[in-house]
């Protein structure tokens, strides 16, 4: 008799984890983070990621395997499957920008050409910054750099992207090597959506940390 009752409630125990894992489940994969990941085979996937941190990789991974970055990047969308794996497996993860929708309202004014590469003195929410953005072979690259933030370094912009009057980019640390580089405490993964104006003289626009949206400018520099 004893024995059935320590059954039924280790089952009902067992229910309730089920139940709460479930739950947790879904709002982390409600919330998961497009990017672009390298294993330590040199291969890169995409990947939604759930969780990164305190030695584990969580994300809802896809099947294709790509030997070339750009091609990752430019990849569509699919369906993946859950993923578990030690941090330390994980060379490098790309957070990628959440697609926006266009409505045409960035398109280039006519007249108006944008240049969209230099050095931009930046204001995030009162934390300022240097925004370096180049054209090298037909693809464009940026970094930035906060000098009172961690080690000051050069971050490298990843997912960037520039479309008539739009740019989008994420900063972030998602890994070991990452975090020591920018000299962190912890993960972090923030969004840039910005929009050029005076022809490239200025960009202005939101960045999204932990689900709060921030201001953040740019100014010519040079």
């Amino acid at each position: 008799m004893k024995i059935n009752i320590k059954r039924k409630r280790i089952a009902a125990g067992l229910s309730v984890a089920a139940l709460l894992i479930m739950l947790c489940s879904g709002l982390l994969c409600a919330t998961a983070r497009r990017a672009v990941v390298l294993d330590g085979n040199g291969k890169y996937f995409r990947a939604r990621i759930v969780w990164s941190g305190a030695g584990l990789f969580i994300a809802l991974r896809a099947d294709t395997l790509y030997d070339d970055r750009a091609k990752a990047v430019e990849a569509p969308e699919e369906g993946g499957s859950p993923s578990f794996a030690a941090l330390r497996r994980i060379a490098l993860i790309e957070f990628l920008p959440e697609p926006v929708e266009t409505t045409g309202d960035d398109a280039t004014p006519p007249g108006e050409p944008i240049n969209y590469f230099g050095q931009f003195a930046v204001n995030a929410a009162g934390n300022q910054g240097v925004l370096l953005i180049w054209q090298q072979d037909g693809a464009a690259y940026g970094t930035i750099r906060f000098p009172g933030w961690g080690r000051g370094v050069a971050e490298p912009l990843k997912g960037l992207v520039l479309s008539g009057r739009t740019i989008r980019f994420v900063r972030s640390a998602g890994t070991a090597d990452e975090l020591r580089y920018v000299g962190g405490s912890a993960y972090f993964v923030q969004e840039y959506y910005g929009e050029y104006r005076g022809g490239g003289t200025e960009i202005v626009g939101f960045y999204v940390v932990q689900g709060q949206r921030k201001q953040w400018e740019a100014y010519r520099a040079r």
